[in-house]
């Protein structure tokens, strides 16, 4: 196994700097390890913890720094 702490950014670096991502056309995907594409969870795809994500992250931005310009 792959130590997480050196190799953990990988996939985020890989995602933001290849030319690969936009020539195969993948959006909507997790890259993981190793350059793999898998498919969203369903939890990823639940609009509705989405927007329960969304919400907790503005209060708990709010609550530290105060009105946030960009808060619904």
């Amino acid at each position: 196994m792959k130590d997480p702490v050196d190799q953990g950014c990988v996939p985020a670096l890989f995602a933001a700097t290849s030319g690969d991502v936009a020539k195969e056309g993948i959006q909507g995907k997790y890259i993981i390890p190793d350059r793999k594409v898998s498919d969203v969870s369903s939890q990823g795809n639940d609009e509705q913890l989405q927007e329960n994500l969304w919400k907790l992250t503005v209060q708990l931005l709010s609550d530290k720094l105060g009105k946030l310009p960009y808060a619904a």
